[in-house]
């Protein structure tokens, strides 16, 4: 959580104040990740998403995460398609939400991207990011940004915890998003 009022808030409302706690903050930076910062080629309203094959297609355990149910659909039903032949397409690609899959069904999923090795990509709401721990898992990928800069930090940073692992975090982002970062920015 950032330092400042929402911080604060949530200390007071817990009775946190004064001489009664001590915060302790440290870094949850991860060396082994690399960043990387891509524009989404297609509309992410729309139904192709090209640039995400490569990832399909690389066989590293991954976590695509999503804003809503209906892009994270959209995106399944365009990996699905282009799994390769060899591959059992609903063994590799899952899908993790709290409103429509059971409670069951969502932890038998961040089993598997830890001991199956044919489950290779989940693709998450905001539900996955709070709690999960997996250790296998290689990328985190997210479709979009995330509506606060500590969802994004949750998201991106499940990736590359097991020891020895190189990881990635990629964040597939909309010309739109770009160009209000940018304003911010420069003060324009």
């Amino acid at each position: 959580m950032q330092p400042g009022p929402p911080l604060i808030s949530v200390c007071t409302s817990l009775g946190f104040t004064g001489s009664r706690f001590h915060l302790i903050r440290h870094s949850n930076e991860q060396p082994n990740t690399k960043v990387i910062l891509q524009t989404l080629t297609s509309a992410i309203g729309g139904t192709n998403f090209p640039q995400l094959i490569p990832y399909l297609n690389q066989r590293r355990k991954t976590v695509i995460h999503v804003c809503t149910i209906d892009l994270g659909y959209r995106i399944f039903l365009f990996l699905f398609k282009h799994t390769p032949e060899a591959s059992n397409p609903l063994r590799q690609i899952r899908m993790y939400n709290s409103l429509v899959a059971s409670e069951q069904y969502n932890k038998k999923t961040i089993d598997f991207l830890d001991s199956d090795p044919h489950c290779q990509i989940v693709i998450a709401t905001k539900a996955l990011s709070l709690g999960i721990h997996a250790e296998e898992l290689q990328d985190s990928i997210s479709v979009g940004t995330a509506d606060t800069q500590d969802n994004g930090k949750q998201d991106g940073g499940h990736a590359g915890r097991k020891e020895g692992t190189l990881a990635c975090r990629i964040i597939f982002t909309t010309t739109t998003e770009l160009n209000k970062v940018n304003k911010i920015v420069t003060g324009m």
